[in-house]
């Protein structure tokens, strides 16, 4: 009996102490990891050597695939691919020109673009900054019932609210609110035309903030993009930079003349480091000029890292009216004989002449550069000459 007694006093003394100690364990264990957590982002992972991969020699755009349909129509987009960091905070309206047929010229060349802005917009007819419709990066706007505007067709869930007739902000789907205008804007007499991007804010309150060079002929530039952090204390800095164009291009949808005189020459991003922005890395753009417009392209797409390294160039070929032209096969034209008789074989050359249809109705005219712009028209019979 003393054994067995001896035994259980033993037993009992165990589980008491174990009860203890899981006791004490369960109610220190979470002070102990509250302790920690506020410097758990500090501590150090562990590495991690990872297996083998199968390489590639795929490059950007290596998985590009467009449908048969959008190529025939031409309506497929090709991203240029600039990528930005956004470990301390995100870009909330990315910084991603594209290229598609249906654009026209812009500062980053023929058929890319970087939609920034929501301007007036008329489907026929001319701009009366009363009853116009608008575009946007979400394509064309309609006035809906309440006031507000909305994509045509709903293809995106974005509202569309005059704050001003200075400001717009667009509340999107997924929380972010992007405000546009303020002091970046296309005045006409007639109205404002254009409202600039200036700040893009995501439901997590991370802001990106969007600056542009003074207005210089009724256009603006994109200048610095500013993003991650605090909305006091940028971590990322997007700068961009730009040379004079050998041509310069007007643009009247606005009812103003608009001149683009500038392209891109280079986009460099740059971390906050102490007091100031240090520079990571930098896309240098080259272009082609057309040899019988102003029309330029873009030629080649480069990444240089501070360091000095830099990643292979993308380059870009496009086809151009001069390409088919150089190749076109001449045939006489007995009624174009005279014309050549008279004036000889400089009017075919498309670096003095233009050939366009001046009246709408079928018939080519000749517009002659070495003659202060004189007209030539094709008529029924025969050719006439308009000083």
């Amino acid at each position: 009996m003393n054994q067995i007694s001896s035994c259980r006093i033993y037993f009992n003394l165990i589980s008491w102490s174990l009860g203890l100690a899981v006791t004490w364990y369960w109610f220190s264990a979470p002070l102990a990891w509250s302790a920690v957590a506020p410097y758990a982002k500090y501590l150090v992972q562990a590495p991690v050597l990872e297996a083998s991969k199968r390489g590639s020699l795929a490059g950007e755009y290596g998985s590009t695939v467009w449908k048969a349909q959008d190529l025939n129509r031409g309506v497929f987009s090709l991203p240029l691919g600039l990528s930005f960091p956004e470990e301390r905070g995100s870009l909330v309206y990315p910084l991603s020109p594209h290229y598609s047929p249906g654009n026209g010229i812009s500062e980053w060349g023929m058929g890319i673009s970087l939609d920034l802005s929501i301007r007036r917009f008329r489907t026929t007819g001319h701009l009366d900054f009363k009853t116009d419709d608008f575009l946007s990066p979400w394509g064309q706007l309609v006035r809906g019932d309440d006031g507000n505007y909305y994509p045509l067709g709903m293809k995106s869930k974005v509202r569309v609210k005059f704050v001003s007739d200075q400001e717009i902000q667009a509340f999107l789907e997924n929380g972010s609110q992007f405000t546009f205008g303020k002091e970046q804007v296309i005045q006409t007499p007639s109205g404002i035309y254009a409202w600039y991007l200036v700040e893009a804010r995501n439901d997590k309150n991370q802001v990106s903030r969007y600056e542009y060079l003074a207005l210089e002929d009724s256009f603006l530039y994109l200048n610095q993009v500013f993003y991650g952090g605090s909305e006091t204390n940028p971590q990322y800095r997007i700068g961009l930079s730009y040379e004079v164009l050998p041509h310069p291009f007007l643009d009247y949808r606005s009812t103003i003349a608009q001149r683009l005189q500038k392209r891109v020459s280079q986009v460099s991003f740059e971390v906050k480091a102490g007091g100031g922005f240090s520079p990571r890395f930098a896309y240098y753009f080259d272009y082609d000029l057309d040899e019988i417009s102003p029309t330029f392209y873009l030629k080649s797409l480069e990444k240089r890292y501070a360091s000095g390294s830099a990643e292979p160039k993308r380059v870009f070929e496009f086809s151009k009216i001069s390409d088919f032209l150089n190749q076109a096969k001449w045939k006489s034209a007995e009624k174009f004989n005279p014309i050549l008789a008279q004036y000889g074989n400089r009017i075919l050359d498309r670096k003095e002449t233009t050939f366009y249809d001046s009246d709408s109705n079928g018939l080519t005219s000749i517009e002659l550069a070495y003659r202060d712009h004189a007209v030539i028209r094709q008529g029924i019979e025969q050719f006439s000459y308009a000083p």
